[in-house]
């Protein structure tokens, strides 16, 4: 077996495929946002990839993908450059979505970059080809069995067609071609083995003059063939559709829902039902399911599907942006759960929303608190129960039993306040409440056990606050608090513990700057409280700290925006920190819901194999590949029987042509391991995966060549498989 010079990390990880060891370590965590499940997209760019049966959508420097239910942020290890208004499509033949051009932020910053995607990263390509522009249009037509790009825009209207083979540009020379537009609208039709180009937009010097001719472009040459047909239309929605046998130009926020057909000649169908209200329409069409999927902005963000008729797409519920809200993770339920806060406009919200560390759910109850902000919730263990208490417009104690509110009545409770903090000691079966707000600051320690609230009077405490954060040390077996403001002073910098009876001053060698409305949470998998954000009164902070029992520790992990007033929950059932909305400083409203998680182990994948006809390999993870899994195990399936079988393994892809419509997807060989087929041609590989940190996020690819005389040279190639080493 070959262990050439390559990267440590998998060098660490063939050593231990080869010898069986393994080794011990802490997985290090990272942010992520869970994208939203229906947008809001903006100039982006979208492409069906039918091997994969995947919509991928890129929006900014976001790549999401959505399998006709749910939306996956992919968190590639290498992203193009944020940017709008650049084009996708999907190049079955090598099995990648190819992107090219745009604009980036600030004036006159337009690319001429190519991307493509495997479904697993981004892979730059050559930068000879186009020249810089946005708003052009792009397909794959299978007739050429190439990508063809034409018009956008920069400093003039180019009018240049260019084909893209897989591994570079080409410039055709055409006899005729439209006139440079954006914006335009542009698609294969496989019934008539040509591209249609229709509509789009151009800046005339004096006004914009949006057209409505049609083109076709067959055997590398443009043809005008109509001029008059569909109203004149930019942003144009075209895709093929074999239910309705021709191209499509759908309605879009038409209050008559009205398609157009060009099959040679335009007809127009009216079409009965619900049609979407989109801006910025994308169009990527699914060949292999006879349909078109559309996508957009402005009015209604979701994903529409067009058979003969239109049907949105079911897309999860998602709770308002809001700030000043309030969330707890309830282990019986294995929910976080979020009530109230503001939205947008300033109105005090009274909704209840569980989250599963995926997908929100609206949770509709008999009883709730009244809309309330500025109040806090914690999770009684011992009791299997929420408690929430406090807030503007709140009074009294609320309890959460996972399908409705109860307010209770204790015989004794905290005087109403707002801002203040609250969590559970596990080790005294007691929830800690400390401080607030009426308008004057408060400095009272109180503790729940269940049925009654129970004054505490210890003789040293932290100085009346309020937007102050506290959560249970799992090292201390303390419960821990953390800055907050006074109105006599504008940020306390201070940490603190206590232990049922007092509260201690601590001294740690680092500390966070002074800040307020921050948040902080016990994680009990690392055994450390995290703390996310806050302001500290020269801004909203994006700041991620870890206590681990004697010290602060400044994490560098890149994770949601500056905010304060957000809310946060430790989902301790999945082992993630949840954190959702807030408020920036410049009091708008901040977006997402982000989990603090563990890398996640995914197999994809990618490329094209070849062999004999109908018995070409196929290479599949019988798992995903977990950093530490022991068991894990590829197979190669479809090969010749009792055939010697080769496992091809690297961490950088290729796509070298071998001839016979072979390909090589790998960037080099670093290492090859060995198995003989059984009867059904299945060769298996026993990969133990050692339990190396380092080894979490590196991406491995792998491709199987198998000895077959029935095939053109010989052997049998897999598609490639695309391994993300998570935890």
């Amino acid at each position: 077996m070959l262990l050439p010079n390559f990267p440590a990390p998998l060098r660490a990880m063939c050593q231990s495929l080869i010898l069986g060891g393994l080794s011990s370590g802490v997985a290090a965590q990272t942010w992520f946002e869970l994208p939203c499940a229906s947008g809001p997209w903006s100039a982006h760019c979208a492409a069906y990839d039918h091997v994969r049966s995947r919509l991928v959508l890129l929006s900014g420097d976001r790549t999401y993908e959505c399998d006709g239910t749910n939306w996956v942020d992919r968190l590639p290890r290498t992203r193009p450059p944020a940017r709008g208004n650049s084009a996708m499509a999907f190049d079955p033949i090598h099995g990648r979505v190819v992107m090219f051009g745009g604009q980036a932020s600030g004036f006159g910053n337009v690319l001429a970059d190519t991307w493509t995607w495997d479904g697993v990263d981004w892979r730059p390509e050559t930068q000879s080809g186009p020249a810089p522009r946005f708003g052009h249009a792009m397909v794959f037509d299978a007739a050429r069995g190439k990508v063809v790009l034409f018009g956008g825009r920069w400093i003039n209207y180019p009018t240049d067609t260019w084909e893209w083979d897989g591994s570079s540009w080409q410039l055709i020379p055409t006899a005729t071609a439209p006139q440079g537009r954006e914006a335009a609208g542009m698609a294969f039709d496989p019934q008539r083995n040509r591209t249609v180009l229709f509509g789009g937009t151009h800046y005339t010097g004096t006004f914009y003059q949006t057209l409505g001719d049609t083109w076709e472009y067959v055997g590398g040459n443009w043809q005008q063939v109509a001029s008059s047909g569909p109203p004149a239309h930019f942003d144009v929605a075209l895709g093929y559709s074999a239910a309705d046998g021709g191209v499509m130009l759908l309605s879009n926020g038409s209050a008559t829902p009205a398609s157009w057909r060009w099959n040679g000649a335009w007809s127009l169908l009216t079409v009965t039902g619900p049609a979407p209200v989109l801006g910025e329409p994308r169009v990527a069409t699914d060949p292999v399911g006879g349909r078109i999927l559309l996508t957009g902005t402005s009015q209604d963000s979701s994903v529409w599907s067009w058979s003969h008729g239109w049907t949105r797409l079911p897309t999860p519920e998602q709770p308002e942006l809001r700030a000043a809200a309030a969330m707890a993770f309830d282990s019986a339920r294995g929910r976080s759960v979020m009530f109230g806060g503001f939205n947008s406009s300033s109105s005090v919200l009274s909704d209840t929303w569980t989250m599963d560390g995926r997908q929100w759910r609206h949770a509709v109850t008999a009883h709730a608190p009244s809309g309330c902000y500025g109040h806090a919730m914690a999770e009684d263990l011992s009791r299997q129960r929420l408690v929430l208490f406090g807030g503007t417009g709140n009074t009294g104690t609320w309890l959460w039993d996972g399908t409705d509110w109860n307010h209770a009545a204790p015989p004794v409770s905290p005087p109403p306040r707002r801002y203040l903090a609250m969590a559970f000691d596990p080790g005294r079966a007691r929830l800690v409440l400390f401080g607030g707000e009426t308008g004057t600051d408060l400095d009272d320690t109180w503790e729940w056990d269940g049925a009654n609230w129970l004054p505490q009077t210890p003789s040293i405490r932290p100085p009346a606050r309020h937007w102050h954060a506290m959560a249970w040390d799992p090292v201390l077996q303390e419960v821990l608090l953390f800055a907050g403001r006074a109105f006599a002073n504008n940020g306390f910098q201070d940490t603190w513990s206590y232990d049922g009876v007092h509260w201690t001053p601590l001294a740690p060698s680092v500390t966070p700057s002074p800040r307020v409305d921050h948040r902080m949470v016990t994680d009990v998998v690392a055994r450390q409280v995290v703390m996310f954000g806050g302001s500290n009164l020269g801004g909203a902070v994006d700041e991620t700290w870890t206590w681990d029992g004697g010290n602060w520790t400044l994490s560098g992990t890149a994770g949601p925006s500056a905010r304060w007033r957000h809310c946060m929950a430790f989902d301790t059932r999945r082992g993630e920190v949840v954190l959702m909305g807030g408020e920036s400083w410049s009091s708008r409203l901040a977006t997402g819901t982000w989990l603090l998680t563990w890398t996640p182990a995914a197999a994809m994948a990618y490329g094209q194999g070849c062999g004999p006809t109908g018995r070409v390999p196929i290479l599949s993870a019988d798992e995903l590949p977990v950093v530490g899994e022991s068991a894990f195990q590829a197979t190669s399936s479809q090969n010749d029987s009792s055939a010697l079988v080769a496992l091809l393994m690297d961490t950088l892809p290729g796509n070298t042509s071998l001839g016979a419509g072979c390909s090589f997807l790998l960037g080099q060989v670093a290492y090859v391991t060995f198995a003989v087929s059984g009867p059904t041609g299945q060769a298996e590989f026993p990969l133990a995966i050692a339990d190396v940190p380092a080894l979490i996020g590196l991406t491995v690819l792998a491709q199987s060549v198998g000895l077959d005389a029935s095939a053109p040279l010989g052997v049998s190639f897999s598609q490639g498989l695309g391994l993300l080493l998570g935890n």
